[in-house]
């Protein structure tokens, strides 16, 4: 039972990762926020735009697999890698605002960030999970949901429409820069983080012949599958089905409150009920919840401004809600000396398969419309539900 001390202490350093993410991963969705702008200067295509976001998915990807290849997060100190790559991806994102003028100058500059951003979330969790033993369910949803505010806070930005796109961006740069400073300075490992060692290649194909962390990180992938498609297109279909052709600053606040706080609530809840109900029936829950959210988007497109937002509301809480949890089941499961490589591994593959469906869900929508654009998205959840059963199986060994 930790003292008083050391209980403040914990609570304290839990709050300063949260914070870290909020900030340093505002400049996630920055792109995505000003593709209207780009659009307009760049003159490109919406299609073409949605390479910004799949490049800095490939390059979390790129950055995350390496990370895991190499045993970086469980050699060195998470807290300087978590800030020395906040700082990077700050000057990355302020040379996007400042320099960048093309399509291609701006996917190369996105998946250097995408890079950085696996020296950010990753990290995140290690430091979370070394401050947390017993109660990493409630500690991995509150990091979820800061992940979540951190990459909508872009959208809310939009409220500041006269503003140029670029100031915009460097904002979100600023505060990254300051997750950067706040890491390095103030966050430390806590008591759970074990010595460090190198973990090789072979602990992740022993890891996923594990039935416990298999059935953790394929849940993850199903929950991948939706997530960031849904995070990048649904403030279009919001946009279609209100009847607007640009995104207005009522509709940026309506954004950020479905997605970004939307999302806070359902990972912070889903923690919170996780330690009551049990990880994988919350998941479970959380899973079913946003898959018929996706079948039931083509009923509610065109309804009224009150009925789209409790929708997307609800989406936007549920679609995030289970990501901390499979984390969580993942770091519980794993040696603890290989904590950082088995959640990179996780976050790797997850990514990747991001690529896909954002790229997939605009060409549906050019197909049949964006009425029809997230129905095929419910397969992910319904496969997440099918390897969420074999939970089991963690509760009683973990992957030495």
């Amino acid at each position: 039972m930790p003292s008083a001390p050391q209980h403040r202490e914990q609570r304290r350093q839990l709050a300063l990762i949260a914070l870290t993410q909020v900030f340093g991963l505002s400049v996630w969705f920055s792109s995505t926020a000003v593709v209207p702008h780009l659009i307009h200067e760049w003159h490109i295509t919406a299609t073409q735009a949605a390479w910004l976001s799949m490049s800095t998915q490939l390059g979390f990807a790129a950055g995350a697999l390496s990370s895991s290849l190499s045993g970086v997060l469980d050699r060195f100190s998470p807290h300087k890698v978590l800030g020395l790559s906040a700082l990077l991806a700050a000057a990355l994102t302020a040379c996007f605002a400042g320099f960048v003028q093309t399509l291609i100058a701006g996917i190369a500059i996105r998946f250097l960030l995408g890079i950085c951003f696996a020296g950010m979330y990753p990290p995140g969790l290690k430091l979370t999970a070394s401050w947390s033993l017993t109660n990493r369910a409630r500690s991995f949803g509150l990091l979820g949901g800061c992940l979540t505010i951190g990459s909508s806070l872009p959208y809310l930005l939009g409220i500041f429409h006269d503003v140029r796109w670029q100031y915009l961006v460097l904002g979100t740069a600023t505060a990254c820069a300051g997750a950067g400073v706040l890491s390095l300075l103030w966050i430390r490992s806590g008591p759970f983080l074990e010595p460090r060692s190198r973990v090789g290649l072979s602990y992740a194909w022993k890891m996923f012949q594990h039935p416990g962390a298999r059935a953790s990180c394929v849940g993850y992938f199903g929950h991948m599958f939706e997530l960031y498609a849904v995070w990048t297109w649904l403030p279009i279909f919001m946009m279609h089905s209100l009847g607007q052709a640009a995104m207005t600053p009522p509709l940026a606040v309506m954004v950020f409150a479905c997605l970004g706080i939307g999302g806070f609530l359902g990972c912070t809840l889903g923690g919170v009920a996780a330690e009551r109900l049990g990880r994988e029936r919350v998941a479970s829950i959380a899973l079913a919840t946003s898959g018929l959210c996706c079948v039931l988007s083509p009923f509610v497109f065109g309804a009224s401004p009150p009925v789209l937002m409790l929708f997307a509301f609800v989406w936007g809480a549920a679609v995030i809600a289970d990501s901390g949890l499979f984390s969580a089941m993942l770091s519980s499961a794993a040696n603890q000396r290989a904590v950082g490589t088995a959640l990179s591994v996780q976050t790797a593959v997850g990514f990747v398969i991001t690529i896909f469906t954002i790229q997939i869900t605009p060409m549906v929508a050019d197909a049949y419309g964006w009425k029809f654009a997230f129905p095929y998205l419910a397969l992910g959840p319904l496969f997440a539900v099918v390897a969420v059963g074999a939970w089991q199986p963690l509760k009683r060994s973990t992957v030495e």
